[in-house]
């Protein structure tokens, strides 16, 4: 069994930048137009050219995934911004 490396004050210190960093950065992400860009293409995608989707559906299922999970990072990192004073 693998231990987990030990998690240093430094390294914690880091790790909380880099997540406030990436909380600023998120919020300038238009992200729900992606998604709705995403839908659109699957809406469409069957029908416009098969031959396309069947190649890249699964990649795009892949992304809408990631993009759902930042928008719930965006979603969270836009809440936190307005209950800071």
């Amino acid at each position: 069994m693998s231990q987990t490396p030990p998690f240093s004050d430094a390294d914690y210190a880091k790790a909380m930048l880099l997540l406030e960093r990436l909380a600023q950065e998120i919020q300038d992400i238009p992200i729900p137009q992606m998604l709705q860009r995403i839908d659109t293409a699957e809406t469409l995608g069957p029908i416009l050219d098969p031959a396309l989707w069947i190649k890249a559906s699964d990649q795009l299922d892949s992304f809408k995934h990631l993009a759902q999970a930042a928008n719930t990072f965006r979603l969270a990192a836009l809440r936190e911004r307005s209950n800071t004073p």
